[in-house]
């Protein structure tokens, strides 16, 4: 059992809600939804719902795994004016490039009704999708607030905290993280790392910052932020103590690590804890863990839905864009797939939501509590190639290619090269 079906539980409102108007003026409609990764709409039998609401409706997704590849082409199509699905999902990575530079290709959402405050989603998230006139280009479905997922019998062997409390106390700054990890080096065998890679803490640090790559006006700061100069450090001293096991999160080697002793703790998400199970298993049920992270605050990323201008069914895709996005709705993906929503109302319906897998982690609190936390970010055109920069060059100095020093020299060029090629 899972925390999706224990938050299952959890839920005393309707599962249906208002469609609206999609019925299509009783002509057959075919809504094409394109999306990158799981959104767990079908999983979670909503496309299934609307369609026997809607007889004259017929949904079909695709789903392309690859997400650059996803984006390549959904770029061309943008640029020919045809072409897109009547639906398209956007990462949050791409969103700084879209609200600056693709404004015009997509429907302005606040003219349907959609995509506003009103509708309750964290306000970091709808900012991140309004331009500076105001108009709202997506609909946020998951975000991925942060915390620290961990690994008991390891830090017990190394006669460390295992409470959540006592771990979330010890490690609420960066700083503190950094010291246990130490602790657990001086104890832990030689082949077992503290965490898995330098760039997730960066990544994740950064997450929490009001201000990283670019401030409100574009302008690239990362240079003379004290901030990315501090995550830097940070993970750059994971790598000299030996502390980090230079594994890419979500890679074949990472997946393989999470049913062995190769890393303690990793930073993790809501989404990423069915990942966890599916990976470790039944062998390691209990053993792992949720604690809030340092800072109690940070979001990794996350998903929306547009509607491209080009949409041929843009007033069918509308209706059903409000209806997926809608708190209910939201709900049942998280019920059935544990994808974090961004809804406020959302996040209070499964508040008490705890995870079996993960000693009863009260992973609707411990994620809730990240997701309120988070600031909202200027993001620049530039912050995804900015922060590529720095994720390479920690991967060069995990890699043990070049010093930590040189490192940092070269993301401040590469991410300024990166920032002044951008079409």
């Amino acid at each position: 059992m899972t925390a999706t079906a224990t938050a299952a539980c959890l839920v005393a409102t309707s599962c249906s809600g208002d469609f609206g108007d999609g019925n299509s003026g009783g002509q057959k409609v075919t809504l094409h939804i394109g999306v990158s990764g799981s959104f767990g709409f079908e999983e979670a039998g909503l496309y299934a719902e609307y369609m026997k609401a809607h007889p004259n409706i017929v949904i079909q997704q695709t789903d392309t795994r690859n997400e650059g590849r996803y984006w390549r082409d959904l770029r061309a199509r943008l640029d020919s004016g045809s072409g897109t699905a009547d639906i398209q999902s956007l990462s949050a990575e791409r969103m700084p490039e879209v609200v600056h530079s693709r404004a015009g290709s997509f429907t302005d959402l606040g003219k349907a009704g959609l995509g506003g405050a009103d509708q309750g989603p964290a306000p970091w998230r709808t900012a991140a999708a309004t331009t500076a006139d105001g108009r709202v280009l997506a609909a946020g479905t998951a975000i991925e607030p942060e915390a620290i997922c961990y690994r008991t019998d390891l830090l017990r062997t190394a006669g460390l905290p295992t409470r959540r409390d006592r771990l979330a106390a010890a490690w609420s700054t960066w700083d503190g993280y950094l010291a246990l990890a130490k602790k657990y080096a001086a104890k832990a065998r030689p082949s077992r790392t503290w965490t898995d890679s330098a760039a997730a803490l960066f990544t994740a640090e950064l997450g929490q910052q009001r201000v990283r790559y670019t401030d409100e006006s574009g302008a690239a700061v990362f240079a003379k932020n004290p901030a990315v100069h501090r995550a830097w450090k940070h993970a750059a001293g994971l790598v000299g103590g030996g502390l980090s096991a230079n594994l890419r999160q979500n890679s074949a080697a990472w997946d393989k690590a999470l049913s062995s002793d190769r890393f303690a703790t990793v930073v993790c998400t809501a989404g990423m804890l069915r990942r966890i199970e599916a990976e470790a298993g039944d062998r390691y049920a209990g053993k792992w863990d949720v604690a809030a992270g340092p800072g109690r605050s940070g979001n990794l990323g996350g998903s929306y839905l547009a509607i491209p201008k080009s949409a041929k069914h843009p007033k069918e895709a509308a209706a059903l864009l409000k209806w997926l996005t809608a708190d209910q709705q939201q709900v049942r993906v998280f019920t059935r797939s544990g994808l974090f929503p961004s809804g406020l109302r959302a996040q209070a319906q499964i508040r008490l939501a705890q995870d079996p897998y993960f000693n009863n982690a009260p992973v609707g609190e411990i994620f809730g509590q990240a997701s309120a936390g988070t600031p909202v970010q200027p993001a620049g055109a530039d912050e995804t190639p900015a922060h590529q920069a720095f994720v390479d060059a920690l991967a060069a100095l995990e890699g043990h290619k070049i010093s930590a020093e040189k490192g940092w020299r070269r993301a401040l060029a590469d991410a300024d090269r990166a920032m002044k090629r951008r079409p």
